[in-house]
């Protein structure tokens, strides 16, 4: 991992900050707000004293014309990016020639609707889902060894579950969600409410429901068939949510609820938390999906 090219984007962190700002391009906010968004996740301003830091100016450049940002704090950083890496890098410089110029005639910036509409939440705090899961893991599942697979290679052999302990907004905007998983028989197809006594179980990253970005393409994706909602009692299940990443944080991270999602015979030895069931409010509230059983 690291740089692996000379490209703009071929380094993990030029491609987690393009991740970043598509999410954050779409808060309804002026370019130099934007910037703020961002370096809320950096220790300190990146400077250009080094190839990281006009990485980073280079980056937030390049998205935000082809987005149509105006920010000219970003601008200044960027050609001065510019200047530094053509003495410092092997890069291109026809690519940052293209770039420069680019900044110093951007397309227009773009129209502000004038009554914005956050983006609608994706899932509900409750709902509970069902996947298909191959050794475990869902389809598509970033992992990091010599097992990983894609929708090619996978051959479903048993069933996993979340719940989605929590939702919120980050930046009173961009939809979030806290997802654990809960420990089934793979073997069987996943019902409620004979589920509801499985143990819950965590992303050994965050130990607790991760806050993750949910996109409706996702739940195509990797199948998530929702097998009904139940009523959390708001304070359980928020004490089961992980401290990190916060809303902030999974905004900047960009992680997909499938990064949460695990069945018990997953190769992993992950984290466990209480059975379900003490999350539930009493009494015992359950809605069933008729006719979205899991297949």
């Amino acid at each position: 991992m690291g740089r692996w090219g000379t490209g703009l984007y071929d380094d993990d962190k030029a491609a987690d900050l393009r991740q970043t700002i598509a999410l954050i391009a779409t808060i309804p906010a002026s370019g130099d707000r934007l910037l703020e968004i961002v370096l809320m996740h950096e220790e300190r301003p990146p400077e250009l004293t080094d190839g990281d830091g006009c990485t980073f100016w280079l980056v937030i450049a390049d998205q935000f014309e082809r987005r149509g940002i105006r920010c000219d704090t970003v601008v200044e950083r960027a050609l001065m990016a510019i200047d530094a890496e053509r003495d410092q890098r092997e890069r291109a410089t026809s690519y940052l020639g293209r770039l420069a110029k680019r900044l110093r005639s951007p397309r227009p910036e773009r129209r502000r609707p004038r009554k914005p509409r956050p983006p609608a939440a994706v899932v509900t705090t409750g709902e509970i889902y069902a996947f298909p899961t191959m050794a475990g893991l869902p389809v598509a599942t970033h992992v990091t060894s010599a097992a990983d697979f894609d929708r090619r290679d996978f051959v479903p052999d048993g069933w996993g579950v979340i719940v989605i302990v929590d939702q919120g907004r980050a930046f009173e905007w961009i939809p979030w969600c806290a997802v654990a998983s809960v420990s089934v028989d793979p073997s069987e197809t996943p019902t409620l409410p004979g589920l509801l006594g499985g143990e819950l179980l965590y992303h050994s990253q965050t130990n607790g429901a991760t806050r993750c970005i949910p996109k409706p393409s996702e739940l195509a994706e990797v199948s998530f068939q929702r097998v009904g909602t139940v009523t959390l009692d708001p304070s359980a299940a928020r004490a089961v949510v992980a401290r990190w990443p916060s809303e902030t944080e999974a905004v900047q991270l960009g992680w997909r609820m499938r990064y949460a999602a695990f069945g018990r015979n997953t190769r992993f030895t992950l984290p466990t938390g209480p059975r379900l069931s003490t999350l539930v409010a009493q009494p015992l509230g359950i809605c069933f999906n008729p006719g979205s059983r899991p297949r």
